[in-house]
């Protein structure tokens, strides 16, 4: 897998639940914690994403999506199910 497409589909998580942190981003890419933390950082830099918090506390939206405004975020609770019903 690419890093343009680790990027767009990190961008397409952060679209479905809203915010992620960097764990997110290990799971989904199967990359460990520097790798992740390069995409993520890496989609800050393009203003693609805005992070928020600082350490572990840390976790990263796409811009103008304070408090879950931005149309179309599922809840926690509909991402775990869809998650679970596809095996991903």
């Amino acid at each position: 897998m690419t890093r343009i497409e680790q990027e767009q589909m990190v961008l397409k998580l952060a679209g479905v639940k809203g915010r992620i942190k960097r764990k997110d981003v290990m799971d989904l890419c199967h990359v460990e914690w520097k790798p992740a933390y390069a995409i993520l950082q890496s989609l800050v830099a393009q203003g693609q994403l805005v992070r928020q918090g600082t350490r572990s506390a840390a976790f990263y939206e796409l811009p103008g999506d304070k408090n879950g405004t931005r149309l179309g975020t599922r809840t926690e609770q509909e991402l775990d199910k869809n998650w679970t019903r596809t095996g991903t």
